[in-house]
């Protein structure tokens, strides 16, 4: 009797995976910015076997993945487009956003919630917000005024935070969220505190499925904390291609990108690389 054929699977394993000038104000008139719903990261993409590819099997794309957010920071994007990698379709630039960010909290801005508000609708988090609307921001003074309150620490720890720093901070902003509006906004605070400067790991599901992280309330760390610390094991090996690469793409001679650093940018291209593959992972 003839033997019966055998199918076997094979998978890829790769390796696991500064005095501060505070940046001119852009006027907060100018600042609008639109969510667009997409469903492009919601749908998982199917392999040739009608498998969701997981992150074992995307290749990295570290200078592609950079390059797209170095655009993001650079050129505003087209009208009622769409962005999944980070928030609502904007109208504006990350460097416009990250500047009127900067004003609100040097105290530089006098519409501070109002312009609050317009940079959480800009990254996909006016929706953990109830009742925001641009006449009722009133709500998000707590906010405004706890930013105010740690900017100078803030600007001492920009360049080299420990990760200690890191997560007390975000942890800090989200416990004012809490008191706000019910909710420690874990996504807020990583996205404002990024957008500050700082090299914030971004809390996200996308970041969440790609590190499978997972969290109990009797874990001795926080929920951020715990988090940061996947993070940064993961980014760790690829950490020198992405840094090397925004290196050659930055423009020195821009003084918002020259401040920043090649260090903070080939963080936000990591993100982007935890969106574009952690998307199809999400249940």
């Amino acid at each position: 009797m003839p033997k019966a054929k055998r199918t076997t699977e094979s998978s890829l394993s790769p390796k696991a995976q500064k005095k501060e000038v505070t940046p001119a104000r852009v006027p907060p008139s100018k600042l609008k910015a639109e969510i667009t719903p997409t469903k492009a990261e919601a749908t998982p993409t199917e392999s040739k076997a009608g498998i969701t590819p997981t992150k074992s099997e995307a290749t990295p794309k570290v200078a592609e993945d950079l390059a797209e957010y170095i655009n993001r920071f650079r050129e505003r994007e087209a009208r009622n487009s769409s962005n999944a990698r980070g928030g609502g379709a904007q109208t504006v630039t990350d460097a416009t956003i990250m500047r009127n960010l900067c004003a609100i909290a040097s105290g530089d801005e006098p519409n501070s919630c109002g312009a609050l508000r317009m940079f959480a609708i800009a990254y996909g988090v006016s929706r953990t917000f109830p009742g925001l609307s641009e006449h009722n921001v009133a709500f998000l003074t707590p906010i405004v005024e706890h930013l105010k309150e740690r900017w100078p620490t803030l600007q001492g720890i920009r360049r080299a935070p420990s990760e200690d720093d890191i997560s007390r901070e975000v942890d800090a902003l989200a416990d004012v969220c809490q008191r706000v509006v019910g909710r420690a906004n874990l996504s807020f605070a990583s996205k404002c505190l990024n957008m500050l400067g700082l090299p914030v790991p971004i809390f996200s599901s996308e970041g969440k499925a790609y590190l499978g992280f997972k969290w109990k309330k009797s874990d001795v760390l926080s929920e951020y904390a715990s988090f940061c610390r996947l993070w940064f094991a993961s980014y760790a090996e690829q950490q020198p291609q992405y840094e090397a690469h925004a290196a050659k793409q930055i423009r020195r001679d821009d003084e918002l990108e020259a401040r920043l650093g090649p260090k903070w940018f080939a963080m936000r291209g990591f993100d982007v690389t935890l969106m574009r593959v952690g998307g199809p992972m999400r249940k």
